[in-house]
């Protein structure tokens, strides 16, 4: 039998938004904490943060961000003014009813906007919530199938909290208050200023009638065809864009049933000249990051003189475990160092960005 090809929409313009999101943008740098270690190129703030955390937070934190994801923990409250002020946020998460709480974060979870959109996540299988909290090996199976979780790695303890609503809101809100208190709101305090320079300058860049990949090649400097699944994607007539400081050169995306939210890395928009020798300073710092690394520059020797690699192909010459070629070729994607494409069976290939370089050449030239 003939495979039918899959259709897709025609691409048509959506609403797209520029804004601060307080409460968003610090719940994405907390999700950040910790990881330092395993995504490289995140900003030094991270890691700085993460060291002032003890051994017990730490262990929570990880817990709790694992597997209650940035999709829950933004669609906890409407969006509006408890979303504004964090301590809002959190009094808000504290005086819901438990139940209510905790279902609200169960559905969010197991509905991920992120990962419905993602281009290496399967389509999402309509499920009944309260089989999924009864049964510990339906709600493992679940996350295998859906979202490519490891089984073994998904912790009876996080199952556990979910049927505890009370022990889930207390040890939650308690949580993110230490967390706020501990290491993020003196940050924030220092971010914000320049966060919303880049909000307003954004804000000034002409997005309307824009298709979503188009306003997100505009206002992230990237082509993100091969990040999402198109047929999921295209759906979303609403975008919010969100400047980040703490994620380096990634982007984080997440969302609602209406609209997609993209945390992007704060910089300039693209008005300006090589004429004028003023370059994006963020930008080009994340790419002196990605390039300060041995391995990373082997690979860009390597597509110079062959043209393209698949990620086998990286792995293989230079004798590395799929993990840390991942977090290699991610960096070097993420800072547009080099593009990536898609195979005929999702196999990845890149390849060099010779625009990327040439502005790395254009700012070391205007220093003389």
């Amino acid at each position: 039998m003939p495979v039918s090809p899959r259709l897709l929409p025609i691409p048509e313009p959506v609403i797209s938004v520029i804004a601060l999101e307080p409460v968003y943008n610090i719940l994405m740098s907390m999700s950040l904490l910790g990881r330092a270690d395993h995504t490289s190129g995140l900003d030094e703030w991270v890691s700085q943060a993460t060291l002032q955390l003890d051994r017990e937070v730490l262990e929570r934190h990880e817990l709790l961000f694992q597997w209650i994801w940035l999709d829950a923990l933004t669609n906890a409250v409407p969006r509006g003014a408890t979303t504004e002020d964090f301590s809002a946020y959190l009094h808000a998460l504290a005086t819901q009813d438990a139940v209510v709480f905790r279902d609200t974060l169960f559905r969010w979870n197991i509905h991920s906007p992120h990962e419905r959109v993602s281009f290496d996540s399967a389509p999402i299988p309509s499920v009944d919530p309260a089989v999924l909290l009864a049964d510990y090996d339906a709600f493992v199976h679940f996350l295998v199938e859906s979202f490519n979780e490891v089984k073994g790695t998904v912790p009876r303890a996080i199952h556990d909290l979910f049927n505890e609503p009370d022990r889930l809101q207390n040890m939650l809100v308690t949580h993110l208050e230490h967390v706020w208190d501990t290491v993020v709101a003196k940050e924030w305090q220092r971010v914000r200023p320049r966060l919303q320079t880049t909000v307003a300058a954004f804000q000034q860049v002409p997005l309307k009638g824009l298709t979503m990949l188009e306003a997100m090649q505009v206002v992230t400097d990237r082509d993100l065809r091969f990040a999402f699944r198109m047929d999921a994607l295209l759906q979303y007539r609403r975008v919010r864009f969100i400047p980040q400081l703490h994620s380096g050169p990634y982007i984080i995306w997440f969302g609602d049933n209406e609209e997609l939210r993209i945390g992007f890395p704060a910089r300039k928009p693209n008005t300006y000249t090589y004429t004028d020798r003023r370059f994006d300073q963020t930008t080009l710092a994340n790419r002196y990051k990605a390039l300060a690394d041995e391995t990373r520059l082997g690979i860009l020797w390597a597509l110079r003189d062959v043209g393209e690699l698949s990620t086998q192909d990286v792995i293989d010459r230079f004798r590395l475990d799929k993990s840390a070629a991942s977090r290699h070729l991610r960096q070097l994607v993420a800072t547009s160092l080099i593009e990536e494409r898609r195979e005929v069976g999702a196999t990845k290939v890149y390849q060099l960005n010779p625009r990327a370089i040439d502005e790395i050449v254009r700012m070391l030239n205007a220093l003389r």
